[in-house]
């Protein structure tokens, strides 16, 4: 993709990727290491597939996950993609998670799993939101859901 501005994130991290692919790039608390070549490789593929699901340039993308390095991912896909990452408190449940999700106007919601239950219990009440995008093995969506779930 081709940005005006070529200092913007996404440019960088691709330019750090094809010039010291294996240097690091993000060090996690506990100890594990994101190289350059890895967040970019990421962030591509969470571009594609935000762009697979409808994700368009000035859209919002509502993430809800712990710091981690699919919360990186997740936000330099969007920035590839030009859209608006909305991360949101883990914390939030009820009036409150449906308040910011529902204000955002996100049709795409990506959170994991230990946070999908809290959406599921305001679905009804979501007016945007079109597809909502778990990760990890523990959840198992309710079959009466207005949006999709992948």
């Amino acid at each position: 993709m081709a940005f005006e501005f070529p200092e913007l994130m996404p440019q960088r991290v691709a330019y750090w990727a094809g010039e010291r692919p294996s240097a690091p790039a993000l060090h996690h608390v506990d100890g594990r290491t994101l190289n350059w070549h890895d967040a970019h490789d990421g962030g591509l593929r969470w571009a594609s597939a935000l762009e697979g699901l409808g994700v368009e340039a000035g859209q919002p993308v509502v993430t809800i996950f712990v710091n981690d390095f699919d919360a990186f991912h997740s936000w330099l896909g969007c920035a590839w993609l030009g859209a608006v990452e909305s991360p949101i408190n883990t914390n939030y449940k009820g009036d409150w998670l449906r308040h910011v999700i529902d204000n955002t106007g996100a049709h795409v919601v990506i959170t994991e799993d230990r946070f999908a239950a809290a959406v599921c219990d305001v679905a009804d009440q979501l007016r945007h939101v079109r597809t909502m995008v778990v990760f990890g093995t523990r959840f198992e969506a309710p079959a009466d859901l207005p949006f999709d779930v992948i």
